[in-house]
């Protein structure tokens, strides 16, 4: 057996297998997942291409399959981590517990989710993705707005990125959320611009890489390339932990281009994954008013208030990351609209 003889001699847990066929003017190709300790199929697809069209399609179904092996492998690693001691568990597998827990956005649970990622990468401090997940923690806990000291939060962020650059320094993902930092939180655009070029270069076929690099260019008002990278990001994305992420996203770039409609529906589905998620829940809001769903912004400001008791829109506004003129204040007029305090 294939299988047990990668596990027994080279310790090989998953292996990713599948053969093409050549039907008439089309090719099929057949693929699939499998844990090699457990002979399970975890996931299994097939794509198919015309014959005139098969360069292209190389490149886009590698792109499919990349970005679907990855979420199944997670799932996988993470039950096989609630199962076992703590003690026993891989760097890999505390890594996917505390994202777990961190990206459930429970108040009552963040903190420790927080304290489990610093132990992760204490323990295991050259391991780039702990790095990168410790970061995106402490930029949700700021947009969340459950940091008790914002500035001290933002410099974490970007120093656990700085860490795991310098640990893996074509890390896609890295690279585009620091140019997202770069752009949004520091205005520095045209360092962002050359960030997210470097990531796109290191991982053009990532989904979450993609994900990162589409909120600045809607903030700059280049919301038709914005909104046709976000689309294609969540196309690649296949049932992970973040796909709330990639519905607000493309939220944002829809009101951008003033896509109102488009953009209260992207937000209602990203709600409808993660009803906790307050940077999507104001956005949705301040769509719903413009459109006339007084009822849905009601429904979206309230539930805003309920995780961020203290929320201010003015606070919010002070750091407005939209470049077009009035755009930022045509926000602000809503999501007070919407009945959230100013």
């Amino acid at each position: 057996d294939v299988a047990q003889l990668l596990l027994d001699q080279f310790g090989v847990r998953y292996v990713v297998s599948g053969h093409i066929r050549h039907v008439g003017n089309r090719y099929q190709l057949n693929v699939e997942l499998s844990k090699t300790d457990e002979g399970l199929v975890l996931w299994a697809d097939r794509f198919e291409a015309l014959a005139t069209d098969l360069a292209d399609a190389q490149s886009e179904i590698a792109d499919a399959v990349v970005n679907r092996i990855l979420p199944n492998m997670h799932v996988a690693e993470l039950n096989e981590a609630q199962q076992i001691d703590l003690s026993h568990l891989s760097a890999y597998q505390h890594l996917l517990r505390a994202q777990d827990a961190a990206y459930a956005l429970n108040p009552a649970t963040f903190d420790d989710a927080g304290r489990a990622l610093q132990a992760a990468v204490a323990a295991s401090p050259d391991f780039a993705p702990a790095q990168v997940v410790l970061s995106d923690w402490y930029s949700l806990r700021v947009g969340q707005g459950w940091s008790l000291d914002v500035a001290a939060d933002l410099a974490a962020s970007e120093d656990h990125l700085v860490r795991a650059l310098n640990i893996a320094p074509r890390n896609g993902r890295a690279l585009a959320m620091l140019g997202h930092k770069r752009a949004v939180y520091a205005h520095r655009y045209a360092e962002a611009d050359v960030l997210f070029d470097e990531a796109l270069s290191a991982s053009p076929g990532d989904a979450e890489t993609l994900l990162w690099t589409g909120p600045a260019l809607a903030f700059a008002g280049q919301t038709d390339e914005a909104i046709t990278r976000l689309d294609h990001a969540r196309s690649l994305n296949f049932d992970t932990p973040l796909g709330f992420r990639y519905d607000h996203f493309l939220a944002i770039a829809y009101f951008a281009a003033d896509r109102m409609e488009d953009a209260m529906r992207a937000g209602l589905a990203s709600a409808t994954r993660n009803g906790g998620y307050t940077s999507n829940l104001r956005l949705t809001a301040a769509a719903a008013t413009a459109t006339g769903h007084a009822d849905i912004a009601c429904q979206m400001a309230a539930r805003v208030l309920a995780a961020e008791p203290g929320f201010r829109v003015g606070s919010l506004i002070a750091c407005d990351p939209f470049r077009t003129p009035g755009k930022g204040a045509r926000y602000r007029d809503l999501l007070i609209a919407a009945g959230l305090p100013a």
